[in-house]
């Protein structure tokens, strides 16, 4: 019960740091996901994989993209196949620059 109202609590903090779009995946984020400014709501999705094709249509040349999840949340693999598609084909004039944090 607890874990549902932490990741709730991550929405105010995610309006006040102005995003101009938040995506977010699993079942614990969709708490925070329907409490950010809808605005910022870029899309939920059950699997972080499948946010590949919401955030492909949204990036655009000069865009931060950050990709931030726990081990468990398997956000490692969005940003694996987000590296190899622009990477690959710089959509959009985008540039990859992989960050990890341990």
């Amino acid at each position: 019960a607890e874990a549902p109202a932490m990741h709730a609590a991550l929405a105010p903090d995610l309006t006040a740091k102005g995003f101009d779009r938040v995506f977010t995946a699993g079942d614990l984020m969709k708490h925070a996901h329907d409490g950010i400014a809808s605005a910022m709501r870029g899309g939920h999705v059950n699997q972080a994989e499948a946010l590949l094709p919401l955030i492909e249509r949204e990036l655009k040349a000069g865009d931060i993209l950050l990709i931030k999840g726990s081990h468990g949340s398997h956000m490692y693999k969005l940003a694996k196949l987000v590296s190899q598609k622009f990477a690959a084909d710089h959509l959009n004039g985008a540039q990859v620059e992989q960050k990890h944090a341990v």
